[in-house]
């Protein structure tokens, strides 16, 4: 599909993963990377006719469907590769992510392949929230270059950030479609409470955004379809957070993990079509009984060898 404008400043590539594009003078900053080599040659292949090239890469977090076009892009000469600070180390070494989903152990070989374990690349440039210059060259980055702000975006990925330019908010991840809840259900957020946190948010800035661009589906073009896209999320996140806690109201004696995303996933009727999925579900489910246990509706039991989550009233 050809380049979108959506302003005079701020695009995109649609695809699987959205690539945002920044555009100043005969360059752009590129919103995220893809997963693989091949995203970002599509996006060079558009850029290219346009007479644009890429100088900066802005990173919204570490998962591999963003990061893993980055090495690519590198190869086109950019300038810069931004992320924050909490998502650099794991776009830096990218094994502490399947490290992670196992437990903090060294991941089998299937957990070792590209979707959660893309090629690492050099973040050159932490950022932070507030106002964001790509590190390059005063004369490079010349007058042409809109005002950038990063928003903190944390709750899908711990250090998730967002970019703000001419009212279009690149969210990376922050904001799934209705079409993703619908499709995988026991969604991705590796902390509910805080993605929940930054649904309040987005809803306290409607007023400076006039454009949201999900990493995923389609941009919300205005205000209701940004509350509209805040309230999906809002909503799915509640759904599976009552989903786990009616799981283990139905056993006093509480449930070992697997057992609470064994029952999670015959109430929304899914199984795992692989092993990364499973593992994905099983740290979803983690996340959920975390954020329950955080409100007062869970606490965590040893039994012998076994830890066991239980149903608990405020």
């Amino acid at each position: 599909m050809p380049l979108v404008w959506l302003t005079n400043h701020a695009g995109y590539l649609p695809g699987p993963v959205n690539l945002g594009l920044i555009r100043f003078g005969d360059q752009v900053v590129v919103v995220d990377a893809g997963l693989d080599d091949g995203s970002a040659r599509r996006l060079i292949r558009e850029l290219t006719p346009a007479g644009l090239k890429p100088a900066a890469l802005f990173l919204t977090h570490h998962h591999a469907d963003h990061t893993g076009g980055a090495p690519r892009l590198a190869r086109e000469g950019i300038s810069a590769v931004a992320a924050s600070s909490v998502e650099a180390s794991l776009i830096r070494h990218p094994y502490w992510e399947p490290h992670g989903l196992c437990g903090g152990a060294h991941p089998p070989d299937i957990m070792r392949k590209k979707f959660l374990m893309p090629a690492g690349i050099e973040v050159t440039q932490y950022v932070s929230p507030g106002t964001w210059r790509p590190a390059m060259e005063a004369e490079s980055l010349g007058a042409e270059l809109p005002a950038l702000e990063v928003i903190a975006l944390p709750g899908h990925s711990p250090g998730q950030v967002g970019l703000l330019v001419d009212g279009v908010l690149f969210a990376g991840d922050a904001l799934l479609p209705e079409k993703t809840w619908r499709k995988y259900r026991l969604t991705y957020f590796s902390d509910m409470g805080v993605a929940l946190d930054t649904c309040d948010r987005l809803v306290e800035m409607v007023e400076r955004i006039r454009t949201v661009l999900p990493a995923h589906g389609s941009p919300a073009r205005n205000r209701e379809q940004l509350l509209e896209l805040v309230e999906v999320n809002r909503q799915g996140i509640q759904g599976l957070a009552r989903t786990v806690s009616s799981a283990l109201s139905e056993e006093p004696a509480g449930l070992t993990l697997e057992q609470v995303l064994e029952r999670v996933s015959a109430s929304l009727a899914i199984t795992p079509i692989d092993i990364p999925e499973y593992f994905l579900g099983r740290a979803t489910v983690q996340a959920v009984l975390t954020y329950l246990s955080e409100k007062g509706q869970s606490a965590p039991c040893l039994e012998a060898a076994q830890l066991r989550w239980r149903a608990e009233t405020p």
